[in-house]
This record gives structure tokens, C-alpha cells and sequence, in this order.
């Protein structure tokens, strides 16, 4: 039950307001040091300390027993069905259950809602505060620990065994029950006892206290209202009588050591003025029986508390060993999902930067680093640094630690290859480097573990990971770290080969432009080259042709005797020289229609012809030529006339181009045949071979073209050529 304002006064008017109020205390300003009461503990976004299982010494924490915890939840679904539903009872406990498995970092000791019924279970002191706190918010009822406490508090069963005993003899065992039901959470003391008052007095156990911590008052508040409650519905559940009223003496809201209460119940009046004398005269003839029969139910007593701490203890080893095997499960499951996600991270850093936040966020370590060794050097350096501030993640960067002794601690990892535990860093602060230590100082790190980065035997780094006292490291820590350095050592070696073949790829790209460009350029000269010797074909052949037709001309007109007469062996020289200076003069036109060709500029003048006399005319201009080497030249022509349309000057040079050639050779045979609009050229030469001459066909109705083959010589009598 929360309450704001405490008051001495007790209530005389029976009902739910005046129990309320009978044990409510005064108003005392709160001390400074510790946080008000205002301040919940719900403002520690994560609980500190593990909720069951065992506790950083390795004890079983059996701080709040489980039926207490599940007179909240059963309340928290009952009050809530009865307003809205069974659905919206369950669906609230499952509310409860997810909030509060949002506030325990470790996923191996998130609870379910059956795990809140089994009143076999044992919590801790801070988990409890958590639940109690979550179910005043969830019920939006501040006066939900008062209204539980009435209704739930005090089992049937405990009612039935209190019943022969008298309000004051309850209230004297008051202890045993606060040891049963919450043994490591607080200690209740009966200071005096009387038939109608009672004065006890209530301590937090240092357990709870530390805790809590600077949220013990609001916590105390929790267990404050808790007990007074219990307290004052004794005389009311047992008795079926009127409720106590309790009175605050001193509380630890206020910052008194201790709660102390006054507790003041009603006594039944006797139905006659004897009673008195009855009972004693009863007791005493009785009083062997009565001792015999309380020695009989004390046995009983301590016989079913040995067997109920029996069966707890029982529990617990059960739990816990459930615990470690989901821990264990948890572990795996994280370890695969990191292999998994190492094998698609090429990037080096990003894959660091995963690791880090791996061992932060799912193996629930609060710090983790990684630091990078140079075995040259002999220094360990670039250091990464997660779960700090920017700055001291820039300074750790920035260190470099030189490591040269293999019996230091660093040696040991880095020179050795050790994975190290650390319980106590104070402990082994002598053989730290003295950057090392003071790094260690400034992060605030009380115990670590440091694992070897090793990739391909190789000594590359290593991985330190620390957390708070409440979570100790343990040998199972060093285990799952060198499992998980082991996967990111491998990821590294997978990263660093992607990047140097990415490297290579763009060398290789790099030389390949480079290679590109130089021929780019090694072809830029070659055309340039090309042009200017085009060019010079083209002066030199232009420059040759004038002189050459001056000489062929006056050749000419010797030959014609404009010079005088000849004799024979004169004219015969001359004519050959003519033949010759004509020959030179046509291989000179040639190199000029291969300037233009290249140029560009060779232009064709088509007009319509008659290919029977251009085919004529080059035959009778070669048929002397042909003679006098023994060369047939033949030609066949259709009856009619065959009419193309093109250059009438470049056609003859081809024609005569293809007849030529032949009368080079001493034994050779040209046939010119004309059929189906097709100028069909058959030329052979023995022993030698024309190469690539072709025949032409005209587009339209012109003429064909194509490959000439070599022929032997003298060619088979019957057989066709063409």
C-alpha cells in the first residue's frame, strides 16, 4: 500500500478508510544522501542484480519466497477480472511478466507467468520491489499493496493453524514467519508483548539494502506498508474480531534505522466474571497435557519447516540448473547467429563495430575492447573501445602499450597466447603496464577477461570484455569468448583476403586504363603516323606524275620522229622505255586513288554505259601486250548489249587490273565471258597464284564479284572454269 501522509492517531470507526489510516504515521522530513521517496526504483531502467538462481558469490538467493510473489500476481488477475473479464486478468499478468522481463538483462532469467504462481520459487529482494511497483501501475490502484494484503496476505491455511493461539501469541511467532516466508529480506523482532499490545520492530537486511540502493527508501516504503497490513488483519483473519490498529513508532522512510510499530488490538469481554478463575484453574490441572501437546506441535512444527526447507533447497537446484542450461542455450543461439552474420561483412570495420555491440547487447557484457598487436613493433595499439563515453574510447584508441615481458599480463596474452581471467584487477595491478592500469582506473573495470586474437596462428589482437560486480566472470565467460574470438579471427582473415582481392581488382582496373590509355595514344600516333605518310604518298605521287608525263610525252614524239630519225634498235629502246613510263605513270595514278581512298576523298562519277564496249576496248588496249607474251585473251559476249550504271574510268581500271596481271606471267590464260548480267573474269596463271582478286557484281543490274583461285596449268580440256 502507498501511502503519502502517516498519523498517530488510531481509528475508532470500523471499515477498509480506518484500517487505512490505523496504521498510517507521521509526516517527518526526509534526510539528505539517499533519494526520496518519490524516486521509484522504476526509475533503474535495468534490475542490477539477477532476479533468482544465484547471486555474484555463487549462493542461491532465497531473499522473497514465492508466495508472496504470487499473492501479487493472483491479486493483480483477480481484481481485474472481477472489473473486466477473465481476458483482461490474463492479459494483464502477461503485461506484467513482458515488463518486467524488459527490466532483467540477462534473457536466461526472464520469468513466465507460471514461474510467478509456483510458490516453490525463491526472488530476490530488488526483483520484488520491481513486481510490486509494476503491479501498483498496472492496476492504477495506489492502495494496492493494502488492498492485497487484506485479501492475500494471510493464507486460509496459516488462519486454520493461528486460530488456537491468541492474538498476542501470534504476534510473538511473527518472527518465525518473516524468516519462513522472507529470510535474506528483512528480520521482525517482537521488542513487548502483552494481551493487548504488541511493539515490534522491522530491519532491512544488508542484503536488501545494497540492493536497493539509493532507492531504499521508496523500497522500504514496499515492505513498510506491507507488514502493516499483515499486522493489523491478524485479529481480523484469525479471530474473526476487529482489526489492530498500528501505530508508527519510527520508519525507514523517514531515515530511522529500523520500522518500529505499535500494535494495539481489541480484547473479546468475557460472557461472565468468572471466566478468569475457570481458565487458570483449567490450565493448571491441564498443564501437563497442555505442555505435552505444545512440545507435540513444536516437533511438528520444526519437522514440516526442516521438510519445507528441504523441498526449497530442492527447488532452487532445480531452478538454477534450468537457469544455466537456458543461459547455455542462449549462448549457442548467440553464437551461431554472430557466425552467420560474420560470414557477410566484408568491411573491416563494420565487422568490428558488430562484434563490440554482439558482446554488449546479446552477451550482456558492459564493456568491450579490442586492441590490435604489432609483432615488428612489439606494441599493442587502435584500440576499440565500446560501452564508454567518445572521449575515453578516442583516449584508449590513442594508447600504445609496448609489450616485451611474457610473464606481465599483457606478455601472457599477446607473446604467449593466453586467455586471461582477471577476478580482481586491484589484485594484479603490479603486473599491469602502467597505461594499461590507468585505462583501467578511468573505464572503472573491476574484473575482465582478455582472449587472443589469433588469426592463422598469428597473434593479432585480442578481445577484452569486462562487467560489474553483480554478473561475475567465470570460467564459462573465458569459454564462450574464445568460442566467439575464434569466429571473429576467422571473419578478420575473411575480411582482410576480400579487401586485398579488391585491392587486386583495382590495381588490375588501374593498369588496365592505364594500358588503355596508352594504346589510346600509342593509336592516335599511329593514324597521325598514317595520315602524314598518306599525305606524302599523295605529294610525292602528285610531284612524280608531272615529270613523268613530260617524259612519257617526249618519248612520244621521238617515237613519232619529231626528233629526228630513229634507228631500229633506238625505237625498240624507246619503247620500252614509253611501256615502262607508262606502267610507272599508271602505279603512280594508283598510289594517288589509294591517297584518296584513305583521304576520303576518291569521288565516283556513274553514268550509264555499255560494258560490251568497255570490255572490248580493254581488250584490244592489253591485246598487244598479251600477244607478245602468248596470252589468250578471249572474250564472250550475250547478243544484246549489257548497260550498267557506273564510273566508266575506275571499271576499266579494274577490268584492265584484272587482265594485266596475267600477261606478267609466261604462261597464262584470261577469259571474259558475259551471261545472265554477270561479267564472269576467269584468269589463270602457272606457276604463280593471283591472291584476293575478286570479280564485282553492280547493285542493280551490274556486275558480280567474286573470289578468284588458282587453276593448273595448261588447264584440263573440258572442264569449265568459269
Amino acid at each position: 500500500m502507498r501511502n503519502e501522509q502517516h498519523s498517530n492517531k488510531p481509528s475508532s470507526v470500523p471499515g477498509v478508510d480506518e484500517l487505512q489510516d490505523a496504521f498510517a504515521g507521521p509526516s517527518i522530513p526526509i534526510e539528505y544522501g539517499l533519494l526520496s521517496p518519490d524516486h521509484r526504483i522504476l526509475e533503474r531502467r535495468f534490475m542490477a542484480f539477477p532476479p533468482f538462481g544465484k547471486d555474484s558469490q555463487g549462493e542461491a538467493i532465497r531473499d522473497m519466497g514465492g508466495v508472496s510473489i504470487r499473492s501479487n500476481v493472483e491479486y493483480l488477475e483477480e481484481n481485474t477480472s472481477r472489473k473486466a473479464g477473465p481476458e483482461a486478468g490474463r492479459a494483464i499478468v502477461e503485461d506484467l511478466t513482458r515488463q518486467l522481463n524488459e527490466r532483467i538483462p540477462d534473457p536466461a532469467c526472464h520469468v513466465t507467468v507460471d514461474s510467478l504462481k509456483n510458490p516453490w520459487m525463491s526472488y530476490s529482494n530488488e526483483f520484488t520491489a520491481y513486481l510490486v511497483e509494476l503491479c501498483i501501475d498496472l492496476s492504477g490502484d495506489p492502495q494496492f499493496q493494502f488492498h492485497m494484503g487484506r485479501e492475500k496476505l494471510i493464507p486460509p491455511l496459516i488462519q486454520i493453524l493461528m486460530r488456537p493461539f491468541s492474538a498476542g501469541q501470534v504476534y510473538k511467532t511473527a518472527a518465525y514467519y518473516a524468516r519462513h516466508y522472507a529470510n535474506n529480506s528483512y528480520e521482525l523482532e517482537g521488542l513487548h508483548v502483552t494481551d493487548r499490545s504488541a511493539t515490534l520492530r522491522m530491519r532491512l537486511s544488508e542484503r536488501a539494502l545494497r540492493q536497493f540502493g539509493p532507492y531504499r527508501r521508496a523500497c522500504a516504503k514496499l515492505w513498510c506498508e506491507a507488514l502493516k497490513v499483515g499486522l493489523a488483519i491478524v485479529p481480523e483473519k484469525v479471530h474473526n474480531s476487529r482489526h489492530a490498529t498500528v501505530t508508527d513508532r519510527c520508519c525507514l522512510v523517514a531515515g530511522d534505522p529500523y520500522c518500529e510499530w505499535e500494535v494495539q488490538w481489541e480484547v473479546p469481554a468475557a460472557w461472565y466474571s468468572g471466566r478468569g478463575l475457570v481458565r487458570r484453574f483449567a490450565k493448571h490441572v491441564l498443564q501437563t497435557d497442555i505442555a505435552q501437546g505444545e512440545q507435540l506441535i513444536q516437533e511438528q512444527m520444526q519437522s514440516l519447516e526442516v521438510r519445507h526447507d528441504e523441498l526449497r533447497k530442492a527447488y532452487v537446484e532445480l531452478q538454477n540448473t534450468a537457469v544455466e542450461l537456458q543461459r547455455r542455450v542462449q549462448q549457442l543461439t548467440t553464437l551461431h547467429e554472430a557466425g552467420l552474420m560474420f560470414a557477410t561483412l566484408r568491411d573491416r570495420d563494420v565487422l568490428l563495430r558488430q562484434a563490440l555491440e554482439i558482446v554488449l547487447q546479446t552477451l550482456r557484457y558492459d564493456r568491450a575492447m579490442i586492441t590490435f598487436f604489432d609483432a615488428q613493433r612489439g606494441v599493442c595499439s587502435d584500440a576499440r573501445l565500446l560501452g564508454v563515453d567518445s572521449s575515453l574510447a578516442d583516449y584508449a584508441r590513442s594508447l600504445e602499450v609496448p609489450v616485451t615481458d611474457p610473464d606481465s599480463l599483457e606478455g601472457r596474452v599477446f607473446l604467449r597466447g593466453e586467455a586471461v581471467l582477471v577476478p580482481k584487477t586491484d589484485e594484479i595491478a603490479y603486473r599491469l603496464h602502467p597505461v594499461t592500469h590507468e585505462l583501467m582506473r578511468r573505464i572503472g573495470t573491476h574484473s575482465f577477461i582478455t582472449v587472443p586474437l589469433k588469426v592463422r596462428q598469428t597473434i593479432v589482437g585480442a578481445v577484452t570484455v569486462d562487467r560489474n560486480r553483480t554478473y561475475p566472470l567465470t570460467e564459462d565467460d573465458v569459454s564462450l569468448m574464445v568460442t566467439f574470438v575464434n569466429q571473429l579471427a576467422i571473419a578478420l582473415d575473411n575480411a582482410d583476403a576480400y579487401q586485398a582481392i579488391e585491392g587486386l581488382n583495382l590495381t588490375l582496373e588501374a593498369k588496365v586504363h592505364e594500358r588503355t590509355v596508352q594504346l589510346e595514344i600509342a593509336n592516335e600516333q599511329l593514324l597521325e603516323h598514317d595520315r602524314r605518310k598518306n599525305q606524302f604518298l599523295s605529294h610525292v605521287s602528285h610531284d612524280l606524275k608531272t615529270p613523268l608525263t613530260s617524259i612519257v610525252g617526249f618519248i612520244g614524239n621521238m617515237l613519232d620522229g619529231l626528233a629526228g630519225p630513229l634507228q631500229p634498235k633506238q625505237h625498240t629502246y624507246l619503247e620500252r622505255v614509253k611501256a615502262n613510263a607508262e606502267r610507272l605513270s599508271r602505279m603512280i595514278s594508283d598510289l594517288l586513288d589509294l591517297s584518296r581512298i584513305l583521304f576520303g576523298a576518291l569521288h565516283i562519277h556513274r553514268a550509264s554505259m555499255s560494258l560490251n564496249d568497255l570490255a572490248q576496248e580493254t581488250l584490244d588496249q592489253l591485246q598487244l601486250i598479251a600477244d607478245r607474251k602468248s596470252v589468250t585473251l578471249q572474250l564472250q559476249c550475250p547478243h544484246g548489249p549489257i548497260t550498267v550504271f557506273a564510273d566508266r574510268d575506275r571499271l576499266n581500271q579494274v577490268v584492265t587490273n584484272l587482265l594485266d596481271n596475267p600477261s606478267n606471267s609466261p604462261q597464262a590464260a584470261a577469259q571474259c565471258r558475259y551471261a545472265s548480267n554477270k561479267l564472269t573474269t576467269t584468269v589463270s596463271a602457272w606457276p604463280y597464284r593471283i591472291p584476293g582478286a575478286e570479280s564485282h557484281r553492280a547493285p542493280s543490274n551490274g556486275c558480280s564479284r567474286r573470289s578468284f583461285r588458282r587453276i593448273p596449268w595448261p588447264p584440263p580440256v573440258g572442264k569449265d572454269w568459269a
